[in-house]
């Protein structure tokens, strides 16, 4: 009985179903989220040193939830994206039904089940865009030899030890593959964050999955969206809900004001 209580009575009413493609304004739409990437990743190379524990459980718990934030703002964005949608059809076909004119673009935008799938690939394009050829050319990393030290720079005359050490004082500049591995690495550091740059063979195996761990979280967005129906419904629940009590209230307060005033009209009776 008290979980039917608790529970959120939901009120769906019909709504007009728009296009899946409304424009330049699902355009925006993607590149928000992109800019959500954007911004996560910043944030967590600012502060993600501090998440660096000895311990993989806690790096483990600690990157998650940095996973979860991102994935629960993004999913937050496309609820209320769709709950906004659903109003505007509800509004459209409210209009239609009732014969009034309606702009196309109105009609377009209203809520469309598949449409935050099409902002998520949209989304996603610029993040495939530097992820996948990464992951394709992702290499082991190997040893990385130190400049030798001044004192052995004296000895650099002589070609039997010169020769050797030949390759040290040889620098490859950078490359734009470098460029695109090191955004790419920007993109997934809360998964390096819990396994750590230790072992180069998991390092090179999140590389290649690269492409598929930094959209995971940005899938949290069309899920978000197509809860809109239910989001609005609990709206149009929850008002039905206060109407009904404010009845319920009404009505107690109009039976209390009439026995107040039964008491005095018998004793008005008795009199007469």
């Amino acid at each position: 009985m008290a979980n039917k209580k608790n529970k959120k009575p939901l009120l769906f009413k019909p709504y007009y179903k728009g296009c899946l493609w409304t424009g330049g304004d699902m355009i925006k739409q993607g590149l928000k989220v992109f800019c959500y990437f954007l911004f996560f990743c910043i944030m967590y190379a600012i502060v993600g040193s501090t998440l660096s524990f000895d311990s993989f459980v806690l790096r483990l718990i600690c990157n998650g939830l940095v996973l979860f934030i991102c994935a629960s703002v993004i999913f937050n964005k496309g609820l209320v994206q769709g709950e906004d949608d659903v109003g505007l059809g509800e509004i459209v076909y409210a209009r239609l039904d009732e014969g009034k004119p309606v702009e196309e673009m109105e009609k377009k935008k209203s809520y469309r089940s598949l449409r935050g799938w099409l902002v998520f690939l949209l989304a996603i394009v610029p993040v495939l865009a530097v992820t996948l050829p990464g992951a394709i050319y992702a290499e082991r990393e190997m040893y990385v030899s130190q400049p030798t030290p001044s004192w052995v720079q004296s000895f650099e005359s002589q070609d039997e030890i010169y020769q050797p050490l030949l390759h040290q004082t040889m620098r490859e500049s950078a490359t734009g593959m470098d460029v695109l591995r090191l955004i790419s690495r920007l993109l997934i550091l809360p998964y390096v964050g819990i396994f750590t740059t230790e072992n180069k063979d998991t390092l090179l195996m999140l590389e290649q999955l690269a492409p598929l761990l930094a959209i995971l979280p940005g899938i949290a967005y069309p899920i978000g969206y197509m809860m809109g129906p239910y989001a609005r419904a609990r709206v149009h629940g929850d008002i039905a809900a206060n109407k009904r009590r404010q009845k319920r209230r009404q009505k107690k307060q109009n039976a209390m004001k009439n026995q107040r005033k039964n008491p005095v009209q018998e004793k008005k009776n008795e009199l007469i």
